[in-house]
């Protein structure tokens, strides 16, 4: 491939279509309403490359010898996404706090033929709730709205082929120096049909309009009686928490976005 070794500055105002390998040794291209086409050749430059948008779907750091991507951003800015992704915040039920009056007690998860495995968990019936509170992590996106969900296993047969269970969920949020607001309370009930089997519950989502990194939410998980055909076992708590969107890797500063 033919390699051409630039002096100086190009100046394109109109179109620029590379056939070969662009070597910069002092100069820069400046595009002033035309186009670069470089097809399959390459750009190479020992200065820097100045862009106000990349459309390409890959960074390669790894075609000579490999290398860390690093991104340094101008002061109190950061990498942040324009397409956010989602993170989940899980808690294991066997951390969480027995509701003081509504405790449960508790059971092993079983394996796929009945046979205790040797871990146990909550067992939660109907009138039975643990408390917990988790942060609002520093790559949450804020102002949008948060999922919560339980992992659950019913260890014991649907009576009628498919029972249904509901749980209720309390919860607040806490943030540093406003005083409490009230707790709001949503429900979940889903259809169980499998002994031994894991289900999900996943409640509507909590509109975080006002939500903050930092922020702790506070709640508790309680189980409460299905509209109807009642699930007759305990429900085996597994994990609970929120998926939540992110929009940066981490908070500019320690406590704000």
């Amino acid at each position: 491939m033919p390699t051409s070794t630039i002096p100086g500055d190009i100046i394109i105002e109109d179109t620029l279509t590379v056939d070969t390998t662009l070597v910069f040794s002092t100069g820069s291209i400046t595009d002033t309403g035309g186009s670069i086409s470089f097809g399959d050749e390459n750009l190479s430059t020992t200065g820097t490359a100045a862009a106000t948008k990349f459309l390409g779907p890959e960074v390669k750091t790894d075609t000579t010898t490999p290398t860390d991507l690093t991104i340094t951003t101008g002061a109190a800015k950061t990498l942040m996404l324009a397409t956010p992704v989602y993170k989940d915040i899980n808690l294991g039920g066997a951390i969480l706090s027995p509701a003081p009056g509504l405790a449960p007690g508790q059971d092993e998860y079983k394996d796929s033929t009945g046979a205790d495995t040797g871990i146990a968990t909550y067992a939660i019936a109907v009138g039975e709730a643990v408390d917990g509170s988790f942060e609002l992590q520093h790559d949450y996106a804020e102002g949008t709205n948060l999922a919560f969900h339980v992992h659950w296993q019913g260890i014991a047969a649907p009576g009628g082929g498919t029972d249904n269970l509901q749980w209720q969920l309390t919860y607040t949020l806490a943030r540093d120096g406003v005083a409490l607001a009230a707790a709001t309370q949503i429900v979940k009930e889903i259809a169980f049909t499998t002994q031994y089997a894991f289900a999900r519950s996943d409640f509507a989502a909590i509109v975080g309009t006002n939500f903050k990194i930092g922020d702790q939410f506070l709640f508790r998980l309680e189980r409460i009686a299905a509209s109807s055909d009642e699930y007759g076992g305990e429900a085996l708590l597994a994990t609970c928490g929120v998926h939540y969107q992110v929009d940066t890797l981490g908070s500019r500063s320690i406590i704000t976005k």
